[in-house]
């Protein structure tokens, strides 16, 4: 028990170290970006009829966030596979301060086509609509001039490929 405990303190301890670190640097004026890798990429599950019954209602149908393949559509046939997809972002959510500049480094792992842009807290768009594609890096400037939650978005894969950029008041 005593193990444990220590284990714990030292755990909140390091996570303390790790956030007055990073509160203490965000907050010491440097102009300097911050850098963030964000990745687009497609999450996907299958299974068999044998396994589990397949889904009544076709998710593609939800949105185009989702995909969807039923059974006799894969190889070799006839084949009682199925499978599920979704289109998200990595990271899902990421923290700055107001004021701070981020520099978004997009590696597109998935889908051949993702018109982006980042939503500001008031609706208005700070960062323009770009068409980004799989196999190709993007890096992209965002000042966060605005306490708020900006959101990145993506028109052919909403709404589940959408991420927010939480900037707190220093």
């Amino acid at each position: 028990m005593a193990r444990h405990r220590l284990i714990v303190v030292g755990a909140l301890a390091v996570v303390v170290a790790a956030l007055t670190i990073a509160c203490t640097s965000s907050q010491s004026g440097s102009s300097k970006p911050r850098v963030v890798q964000v990745t687009a990429f497609e999450l996907k599950g299958s299974t068999t009829a044998a396994e589990l019954a397949p889904p009544t209602e076709d998710f593609k149908k939800l949105s185009d966030g989702y995909g969807f393949k039923g059974p006799g559509v894969f190889e070799p046939a006839p084949s009682t596979k199925w499978e599920v997809a979704s289109y998200i972002w990595s990271p899902g959510e990421v923290t700055a301060f107001k004021g701070d500049t981020l520099e978004l480094n997009f590696v597109v792992i998935n889908g051949n086509k993702h018109t982006v842009w980042i939503e500001g807290p008031d609706g208005a768009t700070v960062l323009e609509e770009t068409l980004m594609q799989r196999g190709r890096e993007y890096k992209k400037s965002v000042k966060l001039a605005k306490a708020g939650v900006y959101r990145l978005l993506c028109n052919e894969h909403d709404p589940t490929m959408t991420a927010e950029i939480v900037a707190l008041s220093r």
